[in-house]
């Protein structure tokens, strides 16, 4: 059987800034109602959680796998066993956000990145510069496109 083609060490040491988006991040600021996440992630699998409306500072993380204890109850449920739709108005996103983020810069490499991933079995990171201020987000789809391209390229 052949070995599979395999690029070059040089992808991994692309920057993160090469690949990332930096558009149509998924934002939503801490203090807003939980229910909002729901119109987001009814679009996206994710949205990074800022410190407030005008600020760009991340605090924490919430993704679909997070909407489990959003629609959980969090009494005892109604009758036949239906969670109370009541719990997604208790509350701000910031009482269901992650607060321990994996972040990178955008001078780190795809390298470091993967490490990260496989290291916290996550797939998604915010790029974030100096006080955690996020400027964009790089996911493993971002890096499986680009490595595919690569592997094109080797044909």
């Amino acid at each position: 059987m052949a070995e599979p083609k395999r690029v070059g060490p040089k992808f991994y040491e692309l920057k993160v800034e090469k690949i990332m988006q930096k558009r149509d991040v998924p934002l939503i600021e801490k203090d807003a109602p939980v229910d909002r996440v729901l119109d987001i992630l009814s679009k996206k699998t994710h949205v990074w959680v800022t410190e407030g409306k005008e600020s760009k500072k991340i605090v924490g993380v919430i993704t679909e796998h997070d909407v489990l204890s959003i629609l959980s109850p969090r009494r005892a449920p109604y009758a036949f066993g239906l969670p109370d739709l009541r719990a997604l108005h208790w509350g701000t996103v910031e009482s269901v956000m992650h607060r321990r983020l994996v972040k990178c810069g955008p001078k780190d490499t795809i390298g470091d990145v993967l490490s990260k991933m496989m290291e916290h079995g996550i797939r998604r990171l915010p790029v974030t510069k100096r006080n955690n201020i996020i400027v964009g987000e790089i996911r493993l789809f971002h890096i499986i496109k680009r490595y595919s391209a690569a592997l094109k390229e080797l044909k």
